[in-house]
């Protein structure tokens, strides 16, 4: 199965890039598995995709060293494709 990386917008607004997996689980259970998912930051205020203006890091990494974690569906505001250059970033980001 090839991995799913996408760019994901929580119910919170915190933009995370990630591969996920959605997984059977009961009503109420978490049915979405994020694997090495990261915070997308930019340094300012606007959302750009321009060089030098993404930062990356580890999603809750102040509290857990774990690479996988499960979400509710239900926290997902939405789910899109990660502009090529942003991907390429990620990928090196992650396999360091």
């Amino acid at each position: 199965m090839d991995k799913v990386i996408k760019l994901i917008v929580l119910s919170n607004k915190e933009i995370l890039l990630s591969e996920i997996e959605e997984v059977g689980a009961q009503v109420g259970e978490p049915d979405c598995k994020l694997i090495n998912p990261v915070v997308l930051k930019t340094t300012d205020d606007k959302l750009t995709i321009e060089e030098g203006k993404v930062t990356l890091t580890k999603w809750l990494s102040s509290f857990t060293y774990d690479k996988t974690f499960m979400i509710s569906s239900d926290k997902i505001i939405t789910l899109a494709e990660i502009a090529p250059n942003i991907l390429e970033k990620y990928l090196v980001f992650v396999n360091n």
